[in-house]
């Protein structure tokens, strides 16, 4: 049974550094509790203004932000997969100039945590101003056994700002030949998203 990080390195398209207006505070997105009714409806995030040069709208939109931006064939799939710990709050992209660029992407909210790292054998550094979170990761070791075997999506405990997932997700994915998603193995990850 493997499981995978999703990388939060650039992909070559769009890039989000804002939630729409009204949203829930960015730290929110990490608690794991359901956000559906706070979050605006039909909320617009804007290309950033820091990469102009990037316009292209793919399955999984690059995001500085502790949330994935994802379209309804993502959506699809984790429906189809029965990823049931999952709310998608449908948002319209802009591109830089305030054009539409899409009104078919959700931020996709993952609910709940995983008890996925093995705290004991894995090497990291904790936070100085929040003691229960990972800073940095030197090498990661997973606790496969305490992963709850349907959990397809999930953000592991004291690494809430990454998202982990499945290989069965990841082969659906792959299947469906989504866009955008870049993974690294979750199993002696080092915290990079450069390589």
């Amino acid at each position: 049974m493997s499981y995978w990080i999703i990388s939060k390195k650039m992909n070559g398209g769009a890039i989000l550094d804002m939630l729409p207006d009204g949203s829930p505070e960015e730290f929110l997105f990490k608690t794991g509790n359901s956000l559906a009714a706070e979050f605006p409806r039909g909320g617009a995030m804007q290309f950033s203004s820091l990469f102009p040069q990037f316009i292209k709208v793919f399955d999984f939109v690059t995001a500085a932000l502790p949330v994935l931006v994802v379209s309804s064939r993502v959506k699809k799939v984790l429906e189809e997969l029965r990823a049931d710990n999952c709310e998608f709050l449908p948002v319209v992209l802009k591109d830089h100039k305030g054009n539409v660029a899409s009104s078919d992407h959700f931020v996709l909210h993952v609910l709940g945590k995983q008890d996925a790292i093995d705290m004991e054998r894995s090497q990291y550094r904790m936070g100085a101003l929040d003691e229960d979170t990972i800073k940095t990761v030197k090498k990661l070791v997973l606790a496969a056994e305490r992963i709850d075997p349907k959990a397809l999506l999930f953000r592991p405990s004291h690494l809430t700002h990454r998202f982990m997932l499945h290989q069965r997700l990841l082969d659906g994915f792959k299947a469906a030949g989504l866009t955008g998603l870049h993974v690294y193995p979750a199993e002696g990850w080092n915290g990079s998203d450069l390589t």
